[in-house]
């Protein structure tokens, strides 16, 4: 009973972990969220998704509420994976470049949304879609731990941001991000490219304006705890990786395996 149990518990946990993401990426694009070389370089800004023509207004608070919804998704896989009872007997295949995902929220998952695309286009990446269609995985006790730390360490930095007072950085810079955000200097719309002298300087100020007070401070004491789980479920998850003597089309490969 067990090992049928929690595989479907661990299905479960996978669902979870991209429904999360799905939510996430659909209050981006909705929020207009911009397609920015330096947005590339932040976490939680880079969603591939496509320019919303119809982009909503966006505050801080609904930024800050968007970043929340996604830590509880995340909470709620990692709770999930570690009721896994007996993962020794988990084996989950996944066709990773068959899935999609409702990125933009208008209710279809389209091929452009494919995972194996989200995926190439975050690592500026080419690969066939062939290739891509035939690309599966078998997922094992040591993916399960790894995507709990996973988990653990995506919640660390959504606690550890959430814990800063990030209006004013919002109210100076957010035009470098979305669309329509809602700031009280509207001139700063003006800017159109990273080539310009005053977005160039809006880049600079940027980075200075990154001197945040706390005003949840509770969160850096759970950031702290999420990031101590990453280091023990890494340690599990090695531990079971070294111990495998099978060569089933593995995600995370032991030197005795081939890695996909």
């Amino acid at each position: 009973e067990f090992p049928q149990r929690d595989e479907l518990r661990f299905q479960l946990a996978l669902v979870q972990f991209m429904g999360a993401l799905e939510q996430c990426s659909q209050s981006m694009y909705r929020f207009g969220i911009c397609d920015s070389r330096f947005g590339d370089l932040i976490p939680f800004l880079r969603f591939p998704v496509d320019v919303n023509p119809k982009a909503e207004p966006v505050t801080n608070i609904q930024l800050r509420q968007a970043l929340a919804d996604l830590l509880q998704g995340l909470t709620q896989t990692s709770a999930t994976l570690a009721s896994i009872e007996d993962p020794s007997a988990v084996k989950v295949p996944l066709r990773l470049g068959q899935i999609r995902l409702d990125l933009n929220g208008d209710g279809v998952a389209s091929p452009e949304e494919t995972l194996w695309r989200v995926f190439a286009r975050l690592n500026r990446i080419t690969i066939k879609e062939s290739v891509a269609r035939r690309f599966g995985l078998h997922l094992d006790v040591a993916d399960v731990r790894w995507l709990e730390g996973y988990c653990h360490l995506l919640a660390a930095l959504a606690e550890t941001t959430l814990a800063y007072d990030t209006q004013r950085l919002f109210d100076h810079t957010a035009h470098l991000f979305f669309a329509r955000p809602v700031m009280p200097f509207p001139f700063l719309h003006q800017t159109s490219s990273f080539s310009s002298i005053a977005e160039f300087s809006d880049l600079i100020a940027f980075i200075h304006l990154i001197d945040l007070p706390v005003q949840e401070p509770a969160r850096m004491q759970s950031a702290l705890l999420h990031l101590e789980q990453v280091i023990a479920l890494s340690r599990r998850s090695w531990r079971c990786l070294l111990a495998e003597t099978d060569d089933d089309f593995e995600w995370i490969p032991n030197p005795g395996q081939r890695g996909l």
